[in-house]
């Protein structure tokens, strides 16, 4: 489901991509809640509702995302999950005008890219964007 839903937001159908995306999170949640694949499907959820003008929604599934990321950063060895989501959540928070928060995660996010970066452990992208994600 989590992959039709990445799919369709990539042929720009977010209401189908909205779908398949709720449907992978009633599946993947009730038994495995703090899984890397529900994280992902509240990092996608989040990315949907941003693309359907939705910043309050978006935020609210990426702060979701981001308490997974979190949990699970001990067993994955590194902060890249949430620095990414942190990233996405600081230009949220930039829009809506919480400077202060923005930038705290912003800081965040580009300091653990940077320490992974040196490292080897984690993507180059094209854009600055197109690293993240």
């Amino acid at each position: 489901m989590h992959e039709h839903a990445k799919i369709a937001a990539r042929h720009g159908d977010f209401d189908e991509a909205y779908k398949y995306n709720e449907r992978a999170y009633e599946l993947m949640s009730p038994g495995k809640p703090t899984h890397s694949n529900v994280m992902a499907t509240r990092y996608q959820q989040g990315w949907v509702a941003l693309q359907r003008g939705n910043e309050v929604e978006a935020l609210r599934y990426f702060r979701d995302a981001l308490t997974i990321c979190q949990l699970n950063e001990a067993q994955r060895g590194n902060k890249g999950e949430s620095a990414r989501v942190k990233w996405r959540m600081s230009q949220i928070m930039e829009k809506q005008g919480l400077t202060d928060e923005a930038k705290t995660y912003k800081e965040d996010a580009e300091e653990t890219k940077h320490e992974l970066a040196a490292t080897g452990d984690y993507p180059k992208g094209i854009t600055q964007d197109d690293s993240w994600d």
